[in-house]
């Protein structure tokens, strides 16, 4: 048995006993067993800028367009260009969450949730307030989450790129909003790494609905279809273990 497959066995038992402590601590035990250290995303370990910080400082080199560029190091990975894989923090954020439930929507708004909830992280966040001239500007702008209270769908981690809103239960997403063609486009990976046990869908357009009912036919043949089937039986039939809600219904 690879590492590989010992971590995909144990998110199975997760998936297979959402309301259960135990195979989530012994996920975390993995994951801080197999935890090791990935590329940043800066350039080894600097970044750069069109100023200088300080008098006399010396640029580094220039941009595409010639302009002078300044290096700092970069704060993420103190200059050593790697930095963690995300599998040790997301261990003991698992263990904190299991341990002090009603806590950790602090603790993801504290850190990278992201990485706290094993989600890879977009490469290009959303620019945040006006855009500027200044292509590093819009870079240091750039946000790829945003956090907040909603009435009908309590506490949300937004991820700002992927448009999803999540739900968390002790370390997973467990619930999730968003339109039904966003649902589609990462439903896969969400019900694979994480217990989702309720998707409230926003909007849902004509292709949409003929998506989801490609999925069933996928599943169990056009026979399935008798004409007596609500759009939630559909969505049921597609993804069993999850409560769906329709906006406006």
């Amino acid at each position: 048995m690879t590492a590989t497959d010992d971590g995909t066995l144990l998110l199975r038992a997760i998936l297979d006993n959402p309301a259960e402590n135990t195979a989530r601590l012994v996920y975390a035990d993995w994951l801080n067993e197999n935890a090791g250290t990935a590329g940043c995303v800066c350039h080894g370990g600097a970044l750069y800028s069109h100023d200088s910080l300080f008098p006399g400082q010396t640029p580094v080199g220039v941009d595409a367009e010639g302009r002078l560029l300044y290096g700092t190091r970069c704060a993420r990975c103190g200059g050593s260009g790697t930095v963690s894989d995300g599998r040790r923090e997301r261990a003991e954020f698992i263990r904190e969450a299991v341990a002090y439930p009603h806590c950790e929507f602090v603790r993801l708004t504290g850190g990278n949730p992201f990485q706290l909830l094993g989600i890879p992280e977009p490469e290009q966040g959303v620019v945040v307030g006006p855009r500027s001239d200044d292509p590093l500007v819009n870079d240091a702008n750039r946000r790829t989450w945003m956090w907040g209270e909603t009435e009908d769908f309590g506490c949300v981690v937004h991820d700002m790129v992927r448009e999803l809103d999540y739900r968390v239960d002790r370390g997973f997403v467990c619930g999730v909003r968003c339109r039904a063609g966003t649902w589609l486009r990462h439903a896969d990976f969400l019900t694979a790494a994480h217990p989702v046990v309720r998707v409230r869908l926003t909007t849902m357009s004509g292709r949409d609905i003929e998506a989801i009912c490609d999925r069933v036919r996928e599943r169990f043949g056009r026979q399935w279809f008798d004409g007596s089937q609500s759009m939630y039986d559909v969505l049921r039939a597609a993804w069993p273990r999850i409560t769906f809600e329709l906006l406006g219904e």
